[in-house]
């Protein structure tokens, strides 16, 4: 059996943290009609979950017009769980967000949190402590979750900062804590298996995602959650990070580890 997280996250009546790691598929797309098109393909795939990155849509800074989209991805979706990102440029946002403050951000977060269409939020720790405190007001008042995350696409930090910073994440307040890292060995992958193993055991009590990206890394989106891991993110119609994998052969391979249905 894997490790379970203590803390549980259910959004739309799925568990994070549970009897096995769930599948997320992003949604990337420029126009509303590419993502339009794309939200109806991943929907038809059936993943547990859905993440619209919305910083690749080009009318990403018109709030109204992400508000809009946003019903009508939910409207097509269902009762997919979804979480909303709009990635900073430093930690690997697309360019519809380049010209994107952090004041900007936190003000489409909050109107996106009141709307109540998305279930969780994902914001990077690296946004301060100041950003993340008023983003938990706001999550708090509305009932939608938070992933506080770190995404480092140059290397493997060593293991004792990969801890530290999953248990700053849950220090801060985040409901599920995420690092994403970059191997340039399988011994960068280790690494990081080995800190989501030692954060699962006793130091970490949220959800966590941890992933190895790169080609070296590939093999952490299907064993990771063998380690402590909760979610893992695969490829639908197009990759948002280095070393995702094709949907179906993941859903086929995780059977293997984790039994019963991906």
């Amino acid at each position: 059996m894997r490790p379970q997280s203590i803390k549980k996250v259910t959004v739309r009546n799925c568990q994070i943290g549970g009897d096995k790691p769930l599948i997320c598929l992003p949604l990337v797309g420029k126009t509303k009609e590419d993502i339009f098109v794309k939200t109806e393909a991943v929907t038809a795939l059936n993943p547990d979950i859905l993440e619209w990155r919305v910083d690749g849509y080009v009318g990403v800074s018109q709030v109204k017009s992400c508000l809009e989209l946003l019903r009508s991805i939910r409207d097509i979706i269902g009762n997919i769980p979804l979480i909303f990102t709009c990635r900073r440029k430093e930690e690997g946002g697309f360019a519809g967000a380049l010209g994107l403050t952090d004041a900007m951000r936190l003000d489409l977060y909050k109107e996106v949190a009141e709307t109540g269409l998305a279930d969780i939020i994902d914001a990077e720790l690296s946004c301060g402590r100041a950003f993340l405190s008023k983003l938990r007001k706001m999550a708090d008042g509305q009932g939608v979750r938070l992933i506080y995350s770190s995404h480092n696409f140059i290397e493997t930090p060593e293991e004792k900062d990969i801890l530290s910073l999953l248990i700053n994440a849950g220090e801060q307040g985040a409901d599920i804590a995420k690092v994403a890292v970059t191997a340039q060995n399988y011994g960068d992958v280790l690494t990081l298996l080995s800190a989501t193993n030692r954060a699962r055991s006793s130091l970490v009590q949220v959800p966590m995602i941890t992933i190895s990206m790169g080609q070296y890394g590939s093999m952490t989106r299907l064993v990771g959650g063998l380690f402590g891991s909760d979610v893992t993110f695969g490829d639908g119609l197009g990759s948002s990070a280095p070393g995702q994998l094709p949907f179906e052969q993941m859903r086929s391979a995780m059977k293997l580890f984790y039994g019963g249905e991906a």
